[in-house]
């Protein structure tokens, strides 16, 4: 194997790294090298299926200027099965989308209480709701975000980590956020980590709040290992 070359932040990547002069493809994620921000890889609506390692060519993948959500989803059968294989193809490995993420777990779990079949077609009163969380995914697809990073600033590389932790009915949210001393005696925040995680609905909200501060302790020690010094 060989280096195929380097991108470096805050200058254009080599030409032998990127199709269109400013992004670099990195698993999961588009990162464009000079404005040091990057987008998730999140593909168009889709309910296809790989075969051999491959989509169909002829997939129908949703497009906003050629149809309405409505009149794609009116041409599928939308079931359990193709939802949760959307939601699955969410490559948010950073957990950016952690509250958003959360929500649609915690309407797949509602679609089992409804039907546990993987194959019946969803209610109407689903579909509304996907129909919703189908175009939340849309709109979401572009946001760019900024790598979390030492400012050119910093007055050292002394970093405060501060962990966030939230729980509500439908479970809970934990976020990492690192903060670095600036020359202008302000501090820097940037987020490193999130995760939005179902509880059992039989818990109380005091006992969510109490799993959330246990998760929050293991984030905690995740982050602390990673960073090191």
């Amino acid at each position: 194997m060989e280096v195929k070359g380097w991108a470096l932040s805050n200058e254009s990547p080599p030409e032998q790294l990127t199709d269109d002069g400013a992004s670099v493809s990195i698993p999961y994620l588009t990162w464009y090298p000079k404005i040091d921000c990057y987008k998730l890889n999140i593909s168009s609506l889709h309910f296809g299926k790989k075969s051999r390692g491959r989509f169909n060519p002829n997939l129908s993948v949703f497009d906003p200027q050629r149809q309405s959500m409505d009149e794609f989803l009116a041409e599928n059968t939308v079931t359990r099965r193709k939802i949760t294989s959307v939601v699955a193809r969410i490559p948010d490995i950073l957990g950016r989308l952690a509250p958003l993420t959360l929500r649609f777990k915690h309407d797949l779990r509602k679609l089992i209480e409804e039907n546990s079949a993987w194959d019946d077609p969803v209610s109407e009163k689903q579909m509304l709701r996907w129909k919703t969380n189908f175009l939340i995914i849309e709109d979401v697809k572009d946001i760019m975000y900024f790598r979390c990073h030492v400012p050119d600033d910093a007055v050292d590389l002394k970093c405060r980590i501060y962990v966030l932790c939230y729980a509500a009915k439908e479970g809970i949210v934990n976020g990492a956020y690192s903060g670095f001393l600036k020359s202008d005696s302000t501090w820097s925040c940037n987020n490193i980590l999130g995760r939005g995680l179902l509880a059992p609905e039989e818990w109380t909200i005091t006992r969510k709040e109490l799993g959330a501060l246990n998760v929050a302790s293991n984030v905690k020690a995740v982050v602390e290992r990673a960073l090191g010094d």
